[in-house]
């Protein structure tokens, strides 16, 4: 069986962070065996070298990192004269011989306003491209803000504490965003104050592939900063923005740019097809079943983003109890930092890396669809 990750563009020191699964549990005769590829778009591909570990040693050391040396092609040598190494990691096994579902719950929130939005509505083509990675803008700001608000205001309200989507909301135990700049300020906004943050004092973590899609000369697709970099400007740009005993709240929460520490986004010339994000969400729902514990999580992004999403997603049961909501789910997208509650489940009898399907979906907190 042959699997592969996702591509790191121009790093020495790649983060990976591919979540791979095999169809079938590997005797303990098996070995895996690593082979690090240079790829290149213009020409042939360059093998860099090999690693491999007997399939019985990693499953000794099950959750633990093993880092294994890299042997290199001969005519190779190490930048630093040290040895090259791959670091992997052996999640879990699970069984398949009684199939199960898995089921997870996710809170999607879009982003708000963002600089691009407000000089797209204008029609300002020199507003738009001047810059990559456009921030929220004052009104996108205030929209984070006035959805932090709703969810608080029911949380505060001795009657309606018991609230069903509140209770699922809060219980939510990880709480991702994409690295674009506006997303990262959002999920900061928006959950002000979430339990998450206050009680477990956990970071919020960045995820590249929730990005948003990319299309030929989308300036607010291009990323701009990386690793550490993320969270400086996103704190910095809303310092600037708010008032001091606000931004003081958000600044406490830590940042963890998981693999976002190298360039995470398409070049402004590349245009994602309809493959190319199938792929992304391969190795984003990977990520949600195997990467994380969390049976509830939150995730900020983008409106295409997750219009494709239920568009590719959602099971033809649903389609067919909610027929008139599913069609404006498809071809509407949510409004500025606006929430869809949506149930997913994977079927363990198929193939382990298969997308799941959304079985449930719901509007809360008062969001709603716009055209566009």
């Amino acid at each position: 069986v042959k699997l592969k990750t996702g591509t790191q563009q121009n790093s020495l020191d790649p983060v990976f962070h591919s979540f791979l699964a095999f169809p079938f549990y590997p005797p303990e005769t098996d070995a895996l065996h690593l082979k690090i590829i240079d790829k290149d778009f213009s020409s042939r591909n360059d093998d860099i070298g090999i690693a491999e570990i007997p399939f019985k040693d990693l499953c000794s050391r099950i959750g633990d990192e093993v880092t294994l040396d890299i042997q290199l092609e001969k005519k190779l040598k190490s930048v630093d004269g040290g040895k090259p190494s791959i670091t992997i990691r052996l999640v879990k096994l699970e069984s398949t011989v009684e199939p199960q579902k898995i089921t997870k719950e996710f809170f999607v929130i879009r982003h708000g306003e963002s600089i691009w939005n407000e000089k797209q509505a204008s029609k300002d083509i020199v507003g738009m491209v001047r810059k990559y990675d456009h921030e929220l803008t004052k009104l996108g700001i205030e929209q984070a803000q006035m959805f932090n608000e709703r969810w608080s205001n029911i949380a505060n309200d001795p009657k309606l504490q018991n609230d069903y989507d509140l209770q699922a909301f809060l219980s939510a135990s990880a709480i991702f965003a994409s690295p674009l700049t506006r997303a990262t300020q959002t999920a900061l906004l928006t959950c002000k104050g979430h339990p998450f943050f206050t009680l477990s004092e956990s970071p919020l973590v960045l995820l590249r592939n929730l990005r948003e899609c990319k299309n030929f000369g989308s300036f607010d697709t291009v990323g701009k900063y990386v690793g550490a970099g993320i969270e400086q400007n996103v704190k910095e740009k809303l310092t600037r923005d708010l008032k001091e005993d606000v931004a003081g709240d958000l600044l406490r929460v830590q940042i963890d740019p998981y693999d976002a520490v190298d360039s995470w986004w398409n070049p402004l010339q590349q245009e994602e097809s309809d493959e190319d994000i199938h792929r992304r969400f391969t190795k984003l729902w990977a990520f949600l079943r195997y990467g994380t514990q969390a049976s509830t999580a939150i995730l900020v992004g983008h409106s295409h983003f997750f219009r494709h999403m239920c568009k590719e997603h959602v099971s033809p049961e649903f389609r067919q109890a909610e027929p008139e909501f599913t069609k404006n789910l498809d071809k509407h997208k949510l409004d500025n930092a606006g929430c869809l509650r949506i149930t997913v489940e994977w079927d363990t009898a198929n193939d382990p890396m298969d997308h799941p399907v959304i079985h449930s979906a719901r509007l809360v907190f008062d969001s709603k669809l716009v055209k566009g």
